[in-house]
């Protein structure tokens, strides 16, 4: 029965954020997996009937977006660059079902995933109009993910790394990598949160979310998530926090203190298999990677058109009997050096993004650490997609690409607006803006 009430109750908690400010629909996407999970392992219902999260939070979206629409006339503008290419590398993908080995096979994954490329790629940078859009749709991620973490670790019947499917007598579990990465989404921006200027209610909150994430991610044995955490935090940092002084170093060392010191907390409060964390067994798992990877382009790599059109996407399924899990390479040896250039372009493009909008928002506290949060995010997605991905299932990757794309297509077009001569990112002075498509 509490499975059923929080997971109603978190559920309409997102539709009413959302008739109020509809950016808050973003939480109910980046969390779609931990609440969809929470409900397959606490009722049967739920677990019968597996896709109600899924339309459930497509539908919320999607009223996000009518409700964005209809507030902000120009919800269709500022398209951002970066999606040239997405629909490029998707559309290219899909056409290469042509000549792929196995086409029912492979039309099987994307009527499977395909749905998933609406409600998690493009729905999300539809939601989001400027910075502090981004800013409340991160803290209700952080609200409502903390609070499916603290559920999951104090009510959740764990089998040996998933949640156990509710009355499944085959002790099948739920995606333990899912619900580690729904952790992360919660641990990053509380993290960069904790470090910068916020209300010590607030602070408390965000220390408490911290743990909670970590210790899912370490119950749930998912090492990808463990290690990407760092990085990603590390490469968010210079975009919030600009070290010009002493001060400044030591409000870094501080925050990193602090979180080490939680994350060791936290692993005092589940049960850790060891052997996941075995260094022998990393490098086994990391080599046969990479070695399914080679198998796959040195398929690839038979004759001149493969290399340059690819196998066909889905065909390591044939070659491999299973995806390679490195999504870039996956991308190479699948739709070859055309659409692998398509994958290079749309990172490069966010990159650059990213570097543009840090620019802009320099001296601004508050939208740069959104911004250091969604790039954060990125970053996470990204190296997570290089252990344990693929082109189909690298929704997140290309969503947080979209939304930094259109913020900074946006920012662009005010910037020349408000500043024609000095043109877009000239000049040290940042523009301020309140909302980015108004």
């Amino acid at each position: 029965m509490l499975g059923l009430v929080t997971y109603f109750a978190l559920l309409l908690a997102v539709l009413a954020g959302t008739l109020r400010r509809p950016s808050i629909a973003l939480a109910g996407v980046l969390c779609l997996y931990g609440l969809k999970q929470w409900g397959q392992s606490t009722n049967e219902f739920l677990a019968e009937y597996r896709q109600l999260t899924n339309i459930a939070v497509t539908i919320i979206a999607l009223l996000g977006v009518a409700i964005a629409a209809r507030r902000r006339a120009a919800v269709h503008r500022d398209v951002p660059t970066v999606l040239l290419p997405i629909l490029l590398l998707y559309g290219y993908a899909f056409v290469s079902l042509v000549w792929t080995p196995d086409p029912a096979l492979s039309i099987e994954r994307w009527r499977l995933d395909g749905p998933y490329l609406i409600t998690v790629m493009l729905l999300p940078a539809l939601l989001i109009g400027d910075f502090d859009d981004l800013t409340t749709g991160f803290a209700w991620t952080v609200l409502l993910g903390g609070i499916l973490c603290g559920l999951m670790l104090a009510f959740g019947h764990w089998g040996f790394r998933g949640l156990l499917l509710y009355g499944d007598i085959e002790h099948d579990e739920t995606n333990p990598l899912a619900i580690a990465s729904l952790a992360g989404t919660v641990v990053l921006p509380a993290a960069i949160w904790l470090g910068t200027r916020v209300a010590p209610l607030k602070r408390l909150a965000l220390a408490a979310c911290i743990p909670l994430g970590i210790a899912i991610v370490l119950r749930s044995g998912s090492r990808g998530q463990l290690l990407a955490l760092g990085p990603a935090i590390l490469l968010a940092w210079p975009v919030v926090l600009r070290v010009r002084s002493a001060r400044s170093v030591l409000a870094v060392c501080g925050s990193v203190l602090v979180i080490g010191l939680l994350a060791w907390w936290s692993s005092t409060w589940v049960h850790i298999d060891s052997s996941r964390w075995q260094s022998d067994l990393t490098e086994s798992d990391l080599s046969g990677r990479f070695a399914m990877a080679s198998t796959l382009l040195a398929a690839a790599s038979q004759s001149l058109p493969t290399v340059f059109f690819g196998l066909g996407n889905g065909s390591a399924l044939q070659v491999l009997g299973i995806y390679p899990h490195i999504a870039g390479l996956e991308v190479l040896g699948e739709e070859g050096v055309i659409g692998f250039l398509f994958y290079l372009w749309a990172l490069l493009l966010t990159a650059r993004s990213i570097a543009r909008l840090s620019r802009a928002v320099r001296g601004d506290a508050r939208r740069g650490a959104a911004l250091g949060i969604i790039t954060a995010l990125f970053a996470f997605e990204l190296i997570l997609s290089c252990k344990e991905g693929s082109l189909l299932s690298s929704v997140y990757v290309f969503a947080y690409a979209l939304i930094i794309g259109r913020l900074e297509s946006a920012f662009r077009s005010t910037a020349s607006v408000a500043s024609p001569r000095e043109g877009y990112g000239g000049g040290d002075t940042p523009v301020r803006f309140g909302n980015l498509l108004r």
